[in-house]
């Protein structure tokens, strides 16, 4: 006699905003995952995630597809560019300059991603 009054009271949980008794709604998620925060920079913050994210989109890469290592190998390229062969104190300028140096010097690597991981085509016209 427990396990249908656990059941329905589980049911009765489950139901959401709106939702007819006796059935159950499918939650929706006010958030994005945390693998899409990750990506973007926003999970930990990280400004350079940030900016390499922004980097695979304009190249239409979808940065989403990526494994974690790639994601964090292009990042740590990236700020090796930025601090170790941008010269000068406008960090605008030294950020597209790292930006264009790292095209150049991993230019295969971003072409393979281009191929495996191509950015979604509603998302490519932005």
């Amino acid at each position: 006699s427990k396990l249908p009054q656990q059941a329905s009271r589980g049911r009765r949980l489950l139901l959401l905003d709106g939702a007819a008794a006796g059935v159950i709604g499918q939650a929706r998620r006010p958030f994005t995952s945390w693998w899409n925060r990750y990506v973007d920079g926003r999970n930990p913050d990280r400004p350079h995630g940030v900016v390499v994210t922004t980097f695979l989109r304009s190249h239409g890469i979808d940065p989403y597809l990526l494994q974690r290592d790639e994601i964090e190998d292009l990042r740590s390229k990236y700020l090796t560019e930025f601090r170790w062969f941008t010269k000068g104190e406008d960090e605008e300028k030294r950020m597209e300059e790292a930006l264009a140096l790292l095209g150049q010097k991993h230019s295969l690597v971003i072409e393979r991603y281009q191929s495996q991981h191509p950015l979604p085509e509603e998302l490519s016209k932005r």
